[in-house]
C-alpha cells in the first residue's frame, strides 16, 4: 500500500512519464487507486492533475481499474473544475464507452446506471466554450459520439460543432473536425 505523503510529495513535483511509470508500479492493491482519485479532488492542481494523469496511464494499460472509482466519477463528472485532469478523467470515459463490449459486468453496469443526461451536458458546456483546449475537447467529442448512437440530436450538435471549429481554424481544430465528420459519417 502506497504512504498518502509519499504520494502526495511526489505528486506535487513536476513529473514526467519516467516518474508516472515507476508510480504505476508501486501500486499493489484496490485501496491506491482509491487513494490517487482522492487525490484527484485535490484543491492543488498540480497533485488533481497528476493524480488523474496516473490513473488515466493505469486505465490504459487495463480499463478493469477503473472500477474502483467509476461511480463517483459519472456521478460528480460535472463538478470536476481542473480541465488538466478533466482531459485526462474525459479519456477514461471515452475508453471504457469505445470499450463497453469487453468491460466486465461491474463496469457495464455503472455506466448503464450513470445519468447520461448530465454527462452530455457537461461535455457540451465545455465544448462551447471557446477557451477549452482542443485536447480536452476531443475526449468530450469522444464521449458525445458514443451516446450520439442513442440520441440523434447530439449528431446535429458536433456537425454544428466541427463546421465551427473550421471557421477558427488552427491545425488541431481542423483535424479534430475532421475526425468528428468522419465519425458521424459511418
Amino acid at each position: 500500500m502506497i504512504d498518502k505523503q509519499y504520494l502526495t510529495d511526489a505528486l506535487n513535483k513536476t513529473i514526467g512519464l519516467n516518474v508516472l511509470n515507476n508510480l504505476i508500479k508501486e501500486i499493489e492493491s484496490e485501496s491506491d487507486i482509491e487513494l490517487i482519485y482522492s487525490l484527484s479532488k485535490n484543491e492543488n492542481n498540480k497533485i488533481a492533475f497528476h493524480s488523474a494523469w496516473l490513473l488515466e496511464k493505469l486505465c490504459t494499460k487495463d480499463l478493469e481499474f477503473s472500477v474502483h472509482f467509476l461511480s463517483d466519477l459519472l456521478n460528480n463528472f460535472d463538478k470536476i473544475n481542473n480541465q488538466s485532469a478533466l482531459r485526462s478523467f474525459s479519456k477514461i470515459i471515452a475508453m471504457l464507452l469505445n470499450n463497453k463490449a469487453k468491460l466486465s459486468g461491474e463496469i457495464s453496469k455503472i455506466i448503464d446506471s450513470c445519468n447520461k443526461e448530465k454527462i452530455i451536458e457537461t461535455c457540451f458546456s465545455f465544448i462551447i466554450n471557446k477557451k477549452t483546449p482542443i485536447s480536452l475537447n476531443q475526449w468530450l467529442v469522444d464521449i458525445l459520439l458514443y451516446y450520439s448512437q442513442e440520441q440523434d440530436w447530439i449528431k446535429e450538435e458536433l456537425n454544428y460543432f466541427a463546421q465551427s471549429l473550421q471557421i477558427q481554424s488552427t491545425p488541431a481544430k481542423l483535424q479534430c473536425a475532421k475526425r468528428i465528420k468522419k465519425k458521424l459519417s459511418l
